[in-house]
């Protein structure tokens, strides 16, 4: 998927870069690196320049070269982020089939926050049978 793809307020990771010379230098030099976290933050009318937030700056860039730029779906970042908090744990396995494979599992913390979560959802759900009635 490439970055211009992406709609207001979704987020990425950044996989690869396409393109050389002086385009790519200036894009690195402006965070826009495999692995980095980005999110749109407004696409404009016109569809040309995009603003970007990427690692605490809000950043334009023209669609051609927002095309540039390979982004994963927006369910790795939020994967990324439960890990980071440690909420989740990886394991990576060699696949028969291609690359190897990396497996997400829940950690002890996780389980404690699903658990968490999940008696606010029910403290929910019975407020709205409640209200109606």
């Amino acid at each position: 998927m490439k970055l211009s793809e992406l709609k207001n307020g979704e987020t990425a990771v950044i996989v690869r870069l396409s393109g050389h010379g002086g385009f790519r230098k200036r894009i690195m030099e402006m965070g826009f690196v495999k692995g980095q976290e980005v999110t749109v933050v407004l696409d404009a009318p016109l569809k040309d320049p995009i603003e970007y937030h990427i690692m605490g700056y809000d950043i334009s860039l023209r669609r051609k070269e927002a095309e540039m730029i390979v982004v994963e779906g927006t369910l790795y970042p939020l994967l990324i982020r439960q890990k980071n908090q440690g909420l989740l744990s990886y394991r990576w396995e060699e696949s028969p089939q291609g690359p190897p494979r990396k497996y997400y599992m829940i950690t002890e913390k996780g389980r404690q926050a699903l658990s968490e979560m999940d008696n606010v959802w029910r403290e929910l759900v019975q407020t709205i049978d409640f209200l109606r009635g």
